[in-house]
């Protein structure tokens, strides 16, 4: 049985908000493995010479970067797939209604289709800007994550090349 179109169009943007919360979870996870991959990354940066701190410094700032990058690209194609997915779907029932139309001459059925044909656009209409606004806010805390990953480990590597430095001072007395 088809739903009306509103009701269709309400129920596909819906499932996009419930992806949107879960990548919202997985992003919760990544944050904690990026925590504890900073903290045991920093652990073993005390063993390590200068050189090789810098040269695996530079690793993972281009690793981050190119994370940072493919998460974007996938949260720019699941995006732009949902928003055709509920366009497609709009134009399905746009095109079933419109041949609904074809085929039944009563003027209240057609009334009915116009009605729907309003409702679903105006509903539609008022959906985009909350679905836009949550897609807008995930890419936000994206960039947020990336960066402060990045500088949680950019801070790590610094205090631990001053430890390495005191260290070797502490030894040279």
């Amino acid at each position: 049985m088809n739903l009306p179109t509103s009701q269709s169009q309400l129920v596909t943007l819906k499932a996009n908000l419930e992806g949107i919360e879960k990548a919202q979870g997985e992003l919760f996870n990544l944050r904690s493995e990026f925590d504890t991959f900073g903290r045991e990354l920093a652990t073993q940066f005390n063993e390590l010479p200068e050189q090789i701190r810098n040269q695996y410094m530079e690793h993972v700032t281009n690793s981050l970067l190119a994370f940072k990058t493919k998460l974007e690209l996938k949260l720019n194609s699941n995006v732009q797939q949902a928003i055709h997915e509920a366009q497609d779907a709009f134009r399905l029932e746009l095109d079933e209604a419109v041949a609904k139309k074809n085929y039944v001459t009563n003027g209240g059925l057609q009334h009915k289709i116009n009605r729907l044909l309003q409702t679903s656009q105006a509903r539609i209409a008022e959906l985009t800007p909350m679905w836009e606004t949550k897609c807008s806010k995930l890419q936000r805390n994206l960039d947020g994550l990336a960066t402060e990953t990045r500088d949680k480990i950019v801070n790590d590597l610094e205090n631990a090349e001053k430890n390495f430095r005191d260290l070797e001072a502490e030894l040279r007395i």
